[in-house]
């Protein structure tokens, strides 16, 4: 299991009930990495499952690396405003969506949310994370320098033992 590889054991994945549903973004899924837990809402696919678990993978990688992957990333992808984004498609349905107000960042074929879990930088690094393990996850080839940061973090995680950082 993808958990364990990562030595992510004890994580909890538990369906999106009402309450949890309304903070669910898009009725996808939600991250509380300080208790270990992920919601899966009605509208996940599997690189939902994936992102969430980048999330609670995150505060396990170095701060160093958590740096690189942000500044590589903001390199390589392209970061937008949802004003200047002309066409997005929803993941699940393919329907033309108009996307909140906020930044995104385009990996692969997707814009992916950077402030929708705060503003600050160590939030948005976060996103830009849970994004690329997502897309690494579910078979998006990278660019090199991409590629090989993805392949040092997931190095790092796997040689950690449960807890450590």
């Amino acid at each position: 299991m993808i958990t364990e590889r990562y030595h992510a054991t004890g994580v909890i994945w538990r369906r999106a009930g009402a309450a949890i549903l309304s903070k669910v973004d898009g009725g996808r899924g939600v991250a509380y990495p300080k208790v270990g837990t992920i919601f899966i809402g009605p509208n996940a696919d599997l690189s939902t499952y994936y992102h969430e678990l980048g999330h609670i993978l995150y505060e396990r990688i170095p701060e160093i690396l958590r740096r690189r992957i942000a500044s590589e990333a903001r390199a390589v992808f392209p970061i937008v405003s949802n004003t200047e984004i002309k066409c997005a498609l929803d993941a699940n349905s393919h329907q033309p969506v108009e996307l909140p107000v906020g930044s995104y960042i385009l990996i692969g074929d997707r814009y992916c949310g950077l402030d929708h879990s705060g503003d600050d930088v160590e939030s948005q690094t976060n996103e830009i994370w849970a994004s690329l393990f997502a897309a690494h996850h579910t078979g998006l080839v990278f660019p090199e320098s991409i590629a090989s940061l993805i392949r040092d973090v997931a190095t790092k995680l796997r040689d950690l033992s449960p807890g450590s950082a």
